[in-house]
């Protein structure tokens, strides 16, 4: 019995491994024909590629909504239910993602840190297709990097490693740093804030058990970016 348990959580554990790889190069490669743009002068193709790209991120995400995000052993329980909490928690991440966007905008201004290679080809893609990149920034990204990140990754951890506060704050821990050095190559205090917003947005997602949180939290700090 033991032995078959062993093998069940080996096969589990390969299974959210071959998931979670295979949703995030699906992510990448849907976000190809954005890139392309920025190679074409002609506005035909480019709202050609534009839709492509979408269209390939929308079904990823309706995919991992539908059929992924309730399979964790910890998304089964129904968390935090009071609205008046979960409008709290909110608040608390939309404050934060205020409080590392400005910290991050005076490093860069002060040269401490400096554009990371997402920056750079946000920036770059931004100059030919704006309102793609806007859509895809600001809506898009933050719902399928949410969905994978704290969704994906943190409903097969728990369901593979538990639900203890070890086993969680590793999960949260790993999750954020994979989210990190996905945004940079950069190994240097580059990485920190990203892994900061990682942590602050699986936490909240721990709390709550809900994944608009983290997503509302992500949209905003993509949107401040903008701004600010």
């Amino acid at each position: 019995m033991k032995f078959e348990y062993i093998l069940k959580k080996i096969n589990t554990s390969i299974n959210y491994f071959v998931l979670f790889i295979g949703i995030i190069f699906l992510q990448q490669l849907a976000v190809l024909p954005l890139t392309m743009t920025s190679h074409i002068n002609t506005g035909f193709p480019k709202i050609i590629l534009t839709i492509i790209g979408f269209s390939i991120q929308i079904f990823i995400t309706l995919f991992l909504y539908n059929k992924l995000f309730k399979i964790g052993e910890y998304t089964k329980d129904a968390g935090v239910k009071s609205i008046m909490k979960l409008a709290k928690i909110l608040v608390s991440v939309l404050l934060a993602m205020v409080i590392i966007q400005i910290c991050s905008t005076y490093l860069q201004d002060m040269s401490v840190v400096t554009n990371t290679d997402n920056q750079k080809a946000i920036l770059k893609l931004y100059k030919y297709n704006s309102v793609g990149l806007i859509i895809e920034t600001v809506i898009i990204a933050p719902i399928l990097e949410e969905l994978i990140f704290r969704g994906v990754f943190l409903s097969g951890w728990s369901t593979v490693f538990g639900i203890s506060k070890i086993s969680l704050g590793s999960g949260i821990f790993i999750s954020s740093g994979i989210f990190a050095l996905l945004h940079t190559s950069d190994f240097s205090i580059n990485l920190l804030p990203y892994f900061v917003v990682g942590v602050i947005l699986a936490s909240s997602y721990i709390k709550t058990k809900r994944i608009e949180i983290p997503i509302l939290g992500h949209m905003f700090l993509n949107f401040l970016a903008f701004i600010i």
